[in-house]
Parts: structure tokens; C-alpha cells; sequence
């Protein structure tokens, strides 16, 4: 159970900059010695420096004979920085544990081969700031430092420009028109729909537009990934049936 505790720790330090880490994949590593964890990382914003390389950093000397939980297997080639591999042998961890493998084929396995002197292996697992975007084809709002302002016309252009400018993850809160166009796009693979135990009826404001199917049977389908509760309210997570 504690391989499992400290794994789901690195995984919320994967998320740290999550949709911030092209080209690189957001990964978290959790350094743990003695049941306490003496180093933790996340895959820096733009790619580098790696999680494995933070936490190691983050522990020092500390990371000898220690545990290393990291979420996508370390890479063993010289890219922009050198080989995680080597840094985690060198630092003297004796045991790693990692979430999944990286298809990556400069890597796909020949991470966990490198580090076969340790004890590693594949658990079978499979201060956050993000980027604001306003749509505004007319032109009102002036963009500033943390805000860009996007005047692309459809949502494949506004995700394509994110793509470009390095983000992988797009989280869009909008009324009615641009939830709609996003929906009929076809981009849309996650919903957090908030509800309130409030009936307000068709004087309220739509969430969507039109344009959906008439039938039931020919209805976009979602499955429910996660139903929480918070306080009166509730949060349901749907995931495209294609996803």
C-alpha cells in the first residue's frame, strides 16, 4: 500500500504544470527514505529540467539508499539534458519505482534496462499557474502579461495557435456560443458540469446551443469518469465515449 501512496504523490506532482511541458511530458518523481519523502519534482515548464533531476536536486545527500516513485520511465539518452538514468544511479537511489513505460522510441524500455542494477520496476499504474486565453474576435480586450487574447475564428484555430505557443491542455470556461462551437468541433474530450440543487427553468441562461441531435438515440455520449459532491452542489467529470 505504500508503493501506491507514494505513486499517487507523484502523480499529483505530475500535474503541477500540466498543458505547460511541450515538448515534454508532464511527469512527477517523489524521492522516499525511511517511509518519509526527502525530495519531490515535477517536469519544469517548457520540458527541463525532468522531475528526476528536481527531486534529486531537492533531496541531496538524502537520496541515497533511497526509494524513487516517478510516473513515466526515466529517459536513458542525451537529448536536451543529460540521461535521467544516470543521474538516479550516480545519486545513489536503490530503488525505483516507475508508473508506466515511455513509448517514446528512443526510450520504450531502455530506461528500466539501464537501471536494472536497482531494484526497478513497472508498478502497472497507468504551485499550479496556467496560461489565460480570451476568445475576442472584435477586438475589445487588450492582452497583457499573464492574458493573451485569441481572435481565431474556430476552435481548431484557437487550439492550433495553443498548440504552437506550447500548450498541450485547454480547460475552456465559456457561454453558450463558444461551449457550443467547441462541442460541434469535436475537441471537447472532458466535461466538469457543475449542479446546484436550484431549478431555474427556460428563463434561464442555456450552458449550450443548438444544433445537437432531436433523439435521444443519436445524442452525444459521455461516460461518467468521476461524481463528487461539494457541499449541496455536485461535480460530475464525463468523458468522451471515443477517449
Amino acid at each position: 500500500m505504500s508503493d501506491l501512496r507514494f505513486m499517487q504523490m507523484a502523480l499529483q506532482m505530475a500535474e503541477r504544470n500540466l498543458g505547460q511541458v511541450w515538448p515534454n511530458p508532464a511527469v512527477g518523481a517523489i524521492i522516499v527514505k525511511d517511509g518519509a519523502v526527502v525530495g519531490q519534482g515535477a517536469t519544469a515548464r517548457g520540458g527541463r529540467p525532468h522531475a528526476e533531476t528536481e527531486a534529486l536536486k531537492q533531496a541531496g545527500e538524502k537520496a541515497r539508499d533511497a526509494t524513487m516513485y516517478v510516473t513515466l520511465e526515466p529517459c536513458n539518452h542525451q537529448g536536451g539534458t543529460p540521461p535521467c538514468t544516470g543521474a538516479i544511479i550516480d545519486a545513489g537511489i536503490v530503488r525505483c519505482v516507475v508508473a508506466c513505460g515511455d513509448s517514446n522510441p528512443k526510450v520504450n524500455g531502455a530506461g528500466v534496462a539501464a537501471l536494472k542494477q536497482l531494484n526497478c520496476r513497472l508498478s502497472g499504474l497507468e504551485e499550479r499557474s496556467p496560461q489565460r486565453v480570451v476568445c475576442d474576435r472584435s477586438g475589445r480586450i487588450t492582452a497583457e502579461k499573464n492574458l493573451w487574447v485569441l481572435a481565431e475564428k474556430s476552435p481548431e484555430d484557437v487550439l492550433k495557435t495553443l498548440a504552437e505557443k506550447g500548450v498541450t491542455r485547454v480547460l475552456v470556461e465559456a457561454g453558450k456560443t463558444l461551449s457550443t462551437a467547441f462541442f460541434h468541433s469535436g475537441c471537447v474530450d472532458k466535461i466538469y458540469w457543475f449542479r446546484a440543487p436550484k431549478l431555474i427553468g427556460e428563463d434561464g441562461l442555456s450552458g449550450v446551443g443548438s444544433g445537437f441531435a432531436a433523439e435521444l438515440a443519436s445524442a452525444s455520449h459521455f461516460k461518467r469518469e468521476r461524481l463528487l459532491q461539494l457541499g449541496d452542489d455536485t461535480l460530475e467529470v464525463l468523458c468522451s465515449a471515443a477517449s
